[in-house]
């Protein structure tokens, strides 16, 4: 029996969530599932109501902290 109805591949693509890192934790938190075609203008929302807080894009929660100006300073000595 062939059922039609089923996609072979899940369009991934369709949804894409925006993601806050929280300097506290270290961890990243989920603040919006939105679809592909609006996803900049969400983040340019997100990040003009709030400047001084990073966000991403992404499918999957990131995994690592975002690099900060100071991290990189230090490096750099």
């Amino acid at each position: 029996m062939i059922l039609d109805n089923k996609p072979d591949k899940p369009d991934l693509w369709k949804e894409i969530t925006l993601w806050r890192f929280n300097k506290i934790t270290g961890f990243w938190s989920p603040e919006r599932i939105c679809k592909q075609d609006t996803a900049k203008e969400w983040i340019e929302i997100f990040r003009r109501d709030e400047p001084n807080e990073i966000f991403m894009l992404s499918l999957y929660q990131p995994r690592k902290a975002p690099e900060s100006e100071n991290a990189r300073a230090r490096i750099r000595l």
